[in-house]
């Protein structure tokens, strides 16, 4: 699971305290898995902890 993924469609987030949005097609990198979640470095030192259903719904793996 580890690993680059594309983001399928604009998207705005929460990650920590900061909010912010995304556009179609931009890379976000999963750095770590835990048992039902992974965590998503956007960037910028910006990442935090989602449900692995979140990944699967928002994103498609960089081939």
């Amino acid at each position: 699971m580890k690993g680059i993924y594309v983001l399928k469609h604009e998207q705005r987030f929460i990650a920590g305290y900061k909010s912010f949005s995304l556009s179609k097609g931009a890379k976000v990198q999963v750095t770590q898995v835990d048992k039902d979640k992974v965590l998503i470095d956007f960037g910028s030192r910006t990442m935090d902890w989602y449900d692995v259903s979140f990944l699967q719904k928002h994103f498609s793996k960089e081939n």
